[in-house]
This record gives C-alpha cells, structure tokens and sequence, in this order.
C-alpha cells in the first residue's frame, strides 16, 4: 500500500483556497502579433491574472481594438490585443509544469509561443519611492505584493525584428497603452513570455513609521472568508551598506509595534506566513521624510532695470527680484554622523560613478593635458567595450574619420552594429579648397589610409549634407541593446577635443529617448548623398 503523500507544486500552493488569496479565475490578456504569409499570431506578451469573481457578471472577451494596431516600422507586422477568462482551474492545469509545446490554444486559437522555459515564483511589491520594472507589467499591484511565474522563451529569435528596433517596440508600446497599461518598451527582455500574477488578497497589512521615529506599527485585516493564523511581522532598516536595525513581532490581527531606534536608511519591511512558508505582504525599500524644507520668497518692491539685446535691437528689460528666507522642520537623521562620514560617503559615491564612467570629469591643466586626452579616449573605448555588444552609436556634429579610427574601431565584438553620425561642420571653402564635397573624398581617403583587414567590422558613417534632417549640437555615445536596456553617455565635448579641454563625461538618465532621437534623424538621412562609408 502506497502511504506517500503528493506535495504540493508551488503553484498548486499558492492557489490553494485561502493561502494567499481566493481566486476563482484567470483573467488572460494577449498581445499577439500577425505577420504578412504567416496565418498562426504569435505571443508578444501574455499577463495571466487571478481573480475572485463571485458575481456571475456577464463577461465579454474578445480584442480590446476594433483595428490592428500597427507600427510604421513594422510594415510586415500588425498587432491585437485579446481579453478572456478562464476557471483558474483550467489554467494551473496547464500551467503547472512548464508548457512544452511550441503553440497553446488557451483562449481557443491557436497562438505560437515557442518552448518556454519557467522561473519563479517571486514576489513584486507595490512601488515605494521608484518605480519597479515588474509593475510596469502587472496589474494593480498597489497593496500587498503579488507572486508571479514567469515562462519565457530564452531565444525569441520570432520577435528578433521587434526586439532590435527599440523605436519600434516604443511606438508599441504606446499604442498599446491605449488599451491597456502594460509598458513593453521599458520591460522589452519580457517580451515572448507568459506571465502569471497571483495577487496577495488572504488579507490587508500596512507598515507606517510611528511618529516619534521609535518603531514601524503593523496593522491587519483578514478577507471575510480567511481563518486568522499566526503570522511573524518583521523589518530592517539599511544604512550605508550595513544593517542599522531589526525588529520582528507575532501578529493574529489588529496592530503590533516593531520597536526600532530612530536613525537614518532605507525600510523593508514584509508579513510571513511561516506555517505556510508564504509572504503575505511586502514592502519594496523605503524612505520617510525627516526634514522638510521651506523657502518664503518676498518680492522686491523696486525691481532690476536695464537693457538687453544687441545693436538697434536693444531695449529696456524689468525683473522682480525676491529675497528668499530659508526655514526647515524637523532634524536629519543621519546629523548625529557627522561630516566626517558623510564626505566619505560622498566620495565613494563620486568614485564608484568615476570607475563605472558614469561620471568622469576631466581638467586638462600644465603638463597633464595629453594624459587627460589619452585617458578621455580609453574611458570612451572602455564603455564601448563594456556596453557595445549589442551595437554602439557615435552622434557628433564634428565628428570625422579620425574620431572613428580612435573609438568605434577600437570594439572588440564581431558583427556589432557601429553607426556614426556627423553634421560635417566645416568651412564652405576650407584652405584645401573643396568644402563638404572635400569633407566626404576626405573621409573616404582617411579609411584608405588605415588599411588593415577590417575584421569582423560592421560599421556605416552619415552626415548630413544638404536640406534633409536637421541641425544638432549635442554628442552622445550610445548603446542601444543591453542588458540594462539602452544606455547613453553624454560626451560633454566632440571626439576630436575630449580630454584636450574641461567637460564631463556623463550616463544620462533615459538612454531610449536618446536611442530614440537618433534613429530619428538617422532615418532621415538615407538618401545615397548621406552614406559617408560603409564596411561591408
């Protein structure tokens, strides 16, 4: 006689009535995608969610958009979005146990997802003071966290063409945002997977700094249908890569302290279930203000007068003036420090951004200028040979065939995707004679001279020569496709003077937006007159 007894799946677990939740169905959004000679859609991304649905409402399913949705880029491609709901039992059935097969037919047609790989569970808290990638995706996860699963296709090879245009997948997105909130573009390695999220609903829990600064209170309140059990309340506060306090407590119901010192960092504080081992509720780190600043701003009665402009066109200019008187409320935290410790945690920061050239200044000064010069150019080939993998893209009014040979040449990956692009700022009539037309035979000339083998070198180099386009100023250095999504430095000086005068090499915030301006412009450059040099 068998006495074995089946244990549960982790997905069976976290389903089962009254552990985190009850839930009923399975609400199913489908991005899919049809693609010109292919009659099978194909899964762009697919949100699972469990729901309670005890009303018996009506439930209409079908495509969120009256018309494809489409994306200029993508001429082959047109998109829909499709909403149904199933029993949850139907869908664990299939889910648990990663699916095998290269199609699924959940919602009755047939849609190609490829062979998915499964991760997970893991649990998503709500937002706190940034916002995290996951709840770009999820829906609603706003109170105590969410588990998720996540099935994935680990080569996507199907989406390669919407996966290497990121303009296109921002395009998308948006348009996909018009029916539903799901950010794509800002989550684009999700693309292709199946994702299932299982929001924690057993109870209510919120975590609130008491106001003297003494502790973190704790209150529950159980769903109508749960059984209260015993659960272990804790939080951490992080300081400066240490942790700076803890305090965990048993709680049934109602309210428990978690008694702390008062002190600067960052709170995590979470719910555990350990009879169930489950987290019922979490927080993702968080800050709470100490210190609020005013400033009272009293105007002038007697304002500034004087004039402005140039020539002829001067004339005369009033600005109010106002006096600003500074007050704060409350008291640092981290006072009690010291500025010893503050500087250096000031200037490890500086450095930490200096070594991962995310902020580098250079100060070319007396007999250190050619080193700041060789040092600029080895920080520029060091990001291309971190981040260029995947394709690195030099935009520089006065970028010329020599900035190219000292940087885009220097990258070690084979077949990277290298763009240049340059305004070709030069005198109409330079002293060899010639102006833009001598620019180009120019350039072309310099990439003779260097000769060498070429080798595994997938570089073409625009300017911009004529009416098309338009004027631009600012240099960047691009990656588009990373791990960590496109990524941008600002280069604060063109390639041929970085490091021979003072300007800062800097990480910008969005590198998409960048990636994003440049295509642009880019794709108006495209006429033959533009093409500078190819290889091959």
């Amino acid at each position: 006689m068998d006495n074995t007894v089946a244990q549960d799946t982790p997905l069976s677990l976290l389903t089962r009535e009254g552990v985190i939740g009850f839930y009923t169905d399975i609400e199913v959004t489908e991005i899919v995608a049809f693609r010109v000679g292919i009659g099978q859609p194909l899964n762009v991304f697919t949100l699972l969610v469990a729901e309670e649905r005890g009303d018996g409402a009506a439930f209409a399913e079908g495509f969120l958009n009256s018309k494809r949705i489409r994306v200029p880029t993508l001429k082959q491609w047109s998109f829909g979005i499709f909403r149904y709901r199933r029993p949850v039992g139907d869908v664990i059935a299939l889910l648990d146990g990663k699916p095998s097969v290269d199609t699924w037919s959940l919602s009755g047609n047939c849609v190609e997802i490829g062979r998915l790989l499964a991760s997970g569970p893991f649990v998503v808290p709500p937002d706190a003071a940034t916002e995290l990638p996951w709840n770009r995706v999820l829906k609603n996860n706003f109170w105590n966290g969410s588990y998720a699963f996540d099935w994935h296709d680990a080569e996507k090879a199907a989406l390669a063409d919407l996966i290497l245009q990121p303009k296109a997948l921002q395009e998308l997105t948006e348009r996909i945002r018009q029916h539903v909130p799901i950010g794509l573009a800002r989550l684009s390695d999700r693309l292709g997977n199946i994702v299932l999220q299982l929001p924690i609903t057993v109870l209510m829990a919120q975590f609130s700094l008491l106001r003297d600064g003494t502790g973190m209170q704790v209150e529950i309140a159980w769903h109508p249908k749960a059984n209260p059990r015993l659960l272990s309340a804790q939080t951490t506060r992080f300081y400066d890569g240490v942790l700076g306090a803890f305090a965990t407590t048993p709680i049934t119901s109602g309210t428990r302290v978690l008694e702390l010192r008062d002190g600067p960092g960052e709170y995590v504080s979470l719910l555990r279930d350990d009879a169930n081992r489950v987290i019922l509720a979490t927080t993702a780190p968080t800050s709470f203000i100490s210190v609020i600043s005013l400033n009272l701003q009293v105007g002038d009665p007697e304002p500034r007068v004087f004039e402005a402009g140039r020539g002829e066109t001067r004339k005369p200019q009033r600005v109010t003036v106002c006096t600003t008187m500074p007050s704060q409320v409350g008291e640092l935290k981290d006072a009690h420090l010291g500025e010893w410790s503050l500087q250096r945690i000031y200037r490890d920061e500086v450095a930490g951004l200096t070594a991962r050239r995310q902020f580098v200044q250079y100060r070319p000064t007396g007999t250190i200028r050619d080193e700041e010069r060789t040092k600029a150019i080895a920080d520029l080939r060091h990001l291309i040979n971190t981040y260029g993998e995947g394709g690195a893209w030099l935009w520089d009014p006065y970028l010329d065939a020599d900035d190219i040979l000292e940087t885009l040449f220097f990258c070690r990956f084979a077949g990277a995707e290298l763009r240049a692009l340059t305004a070709m700022r030069v005198p109409v009539q330079s002293e060899e004679g010639g102006g833009k037309d001598h620019f180009l035979t120019k350039q072309r000339e310099t990439f003779e001279r260097a000769g060498g083998n070429l080798r595994g070198l997938r570089l073409e180099y625009r300017g911009r020569n004529g009416a098309q386009g338009w004027e631009f100023h600012d240099r960047f250095l691009i990656f588009p496709k990373t791990n960590e999504g496109p990524l941008a430095w600002s280069l604060g000086a063109s390639v041929n003077s970085v490091g021979k005068q003072h300007h800062i090499l800097q990480k910008v915030g969005d590198g998409q937006l960048i990636a994003d301006a440049f295509l642009d412009l880019w794709d108006a450059l495209d006429r033959p007159e533009h093409l500078i040099w190819r290889h091959p």
